[in-house]
């Protein structure tokens, strides 16, 4: 079985299908991975990647985003680091419109790890519960 990385545009590809050759073979490859034919893995940055497209060039909602790309990432064949933590952090950023989803994560991350305080001037970040935003001295 081989092992691929999956870059956003096969994401985007596939969530908008706007591309008459590019699309398909992209819901196709999905499918492989689903059927568990490729082994898959993504990171935090493709994630990002695809939600700022799907929302700033395609027009989709926040919720909109989140809810397509959660049920490619929900997918065990599908691996990515801190996947819950992931998957947290692209439903709060629907609830957070001022923050980026990369902020979200950041928030969902440091409460993963244990860690009660992030440093940051950022006076947005006071919003994740549990969180204390800190300024450098």
């Amino acid at each position: 079985m081989s092992r691929v990385f999956i870059d956003t545009n096969v994401f985007v590809y596939h969530l908008t299908n706007n591309h008459p050759d590019h699309s398909p073979r992209c819901s196709r490859f999905l499918q492989d991975v689903e059927e568990g034919r490729i082994q898959a893995h993504t990171s935090v940055t493709a994630v990002d990647e695809t939600l700022r497209v799907l929302t700033r060039t395609f027009g989709h909602t926040r919720t909109n985003a989140v809810n397509m790309l959660s049920i490619i990432l929900k997918q065990p064949e599908v691996s990515i680091e801190y996947r819950d933590t992931v998957i947290y952090a692209m439903q709060f950023w629907v609830e957070q419109s001022p923050l980026s989803f990369i902020d979200c994560y950041h928030l969902a991350l440091t409460h993963t790890l244990g860690i009660n305080r992030i440093a940051t001037f950022d006076k947005k970040m006071d919003r994740y519960p549990g969180v204390e935003r800190i300024e450098p001295e």
